[in-house]
C-alpha cells in the first residue's frame, strides 16, 4: 500500500511546490479567518496546531490570534517515532529548535497536552491531501495517525484537516492504521465529514 501511495504523494507535493509565495500566504490567511470563525475555534479552549515548514500552509497568524484570545495552543515535538504536543506562551524564535525535518520544535519541558482532557479541544492537522470524507495523505512519517489513534477516543477532541481545493482529492488509497479527519477545512469553506459530539 506504501507504495500506492507514492504516486499521489508526488502528485499532491508537486501542486504544493508549484505555489508562489504570494498564493501560499493568501491561502493561509483565508484559512485563519475560516477556523476562526467556525464554532470549533470559537468553543475549543485548547487548540492543538503545528509549526509550518517552507512550502506548507502556515498557521502562525492562527496560532498568535488563539493566544491572544486566551486559548492554550500546544505544538508537536517529535521523539523517536512518537510524536507529542507541547505548550508555548507565543511565537519567539529563540524557543524553538528546528529538528531533522527543519520543523520548528517547542522545547522539551514545556507542558505537554493530556489527550484525556475534558476540556473542548481543536486539533488542526497538516496534510499533502484530504477527500472531503475526511481521508488524509500525510507525508508518509506515520505521527499523526499514531498519535490521533488514542487522542480521538476523547469525545472533547475534533479533528480539522487543512488544505486548499486544488489537494482536496475525489479519492485517496488509505490503510487501516490511517486516521480521518472529522472536518476539512478546504482555505474559505469548511468540510463537515463525521457527526460531531
Amino acid at each position: 500500500m506504501k507504495n500506492s501511495k507514492t504516486p499521489y504523494r508526488k502528485t499532491l507535493q508537486s501542486l504544493l511546490d508549484g505555489l508562489t509565495g504570494d498564493a501560499l500566504s493568501h491561502i493561509s490567511q483565508t484559512i485563519f479567518k475560516t477556523v476562526c470563525s467556525s464554532v470549533e475555534w470559537q468553543s475549543a479552549s485548547i487548540i492543538l496546531a503545528y509549526l509550518s515548514i517552507e512550502q506548507e500552509i502556515s498557521l502562525d497568524e492562527l496560532i498568535q490570534h488563539s493566544l491572544q484570545a486566551g486559548k492554550r495552543v500546544y505544538v508537536p515535538r517529535i521523539k523517536g517515532k512518537t510524536m507529542e504536543f507541547h505548550q508555548i506562551q507565543n511565537l519567539d524564535t529563540t524557543l524553538f529548535k528546528k529538528n531533522r525535518w527543519d520543523i520548528r520544535e517547542p522545547r522539551e519541558e514545556a507542558p505537554i497536552f493530556d489527550h484525556e482532557t475534558k476540556e473542548k479541544t481543536l486539533i488542526l492537522v497538516p496534510g499533502l491531501g484530504f477527500t472531503e470524507e475526511g481521508s488524509r495523505m500525510g507525508r508518509g512519517g506515520g505521527f499523526y495517525d499514531r498519535y490521533l489513534e488514542n487522542a480521538e477516543r476523547n469525545p472533547h477532541l475534533i479533528t480539522m484537516g487543512i488544505c486548499w481545493e486544488d489537494v482536496l482529492m475525489k479519492d485517496l488509497p488509505v490503510e487501516d492504521h490511517d486516521r480521518k479527519m472529522q472536518m476539512v477545512c478546504c482555505a474559505d469553506r469548511l468540510i463537515r465529514t463525521q457527526s460531531l459530539n
